[in-house]
């Protein structure tokens, strides 16, 4: 499965690069890792995410838009086992850029939609059928970051907090939010 993902982040990196050279757009890699919380039943577990993908960016004076494809490791810790989801997310974020020092750092302001497909789950050690679980779940994200330009390439933080909107396990509505802690290289 993870030969899958990485054979499509590639296969975007390779897709996209050209284009986002001839258009005036930025293609970057991104990463993050953070906390998420569970509402209900989910409220005491221990819930960590990693992220790591592509990013494509069209920047327009003030206002900008940003497409990652990214792959995406959630674990908890539930009644002593850890339980760990795969999958992959397609966030698109409007953005709004205020220059803090022209040409060099401006803040961001983003809100946007992201799909997460589910590509797998273990729970314990042990896969964990698919028709337990929804094939995708939407998250609405929040975001602030700052960009720093140096030039021919530029550097970016992000905090994401990504509120979910649709149920992840077919029949519970239980929620899980996620706050991201987000790094970018963008050329």
């Amino acid at each position: 499965m993870r030969n899958k993902v990485a054979g499509i982040i590639g296969f975007f990196a390779l897709l996209t690069a050209g284009q986002a050279a001839a258009l005036g757009t930025n293609f970057g890699v991104r990463l993050g890792v953070g906390p998420g919380f569970g509402d209900k039943a989910l409220a005491d577990v221990n819930i960590n995410t990693f992220t790591v993908g592509g990013a494509l960016k069209i920047d327009l004076a003030l206002l900008g838009v940003e497409v990652d494809l990214l792959y995406t490791q959630v674990t908890s810790e539930i009644a002593g086992a850890d339980a760990v989801s795969t999958d992959l997310d397609i966030p698109v974020i409007a953005q709004v850029g205020i220059p803090l020092i022209p040409v060099l750092l401006d803040l961001k302001l983003g809100l946007g939609l992201q799909p997460r497909f589910h590509l797998g789950a273990t729970f314990d050690g042990k896969d964990v059928e698919n028709d337990q679980t929804e094939d995708m779940v939407m998250y609405l994200p929040i975001v602030v970051g700052a960009n720093l330009g140096l030039g021919v390439a530029s550097v970016g933080v992000d905090i994401r907090y990504l509120y979910q909107l649709t149920e992840a396990v077919k029949g519970d509505d239980s929620r899980v939010n996620h706050l991201l802690f987000m790094a970018g290289v963008f050329f």
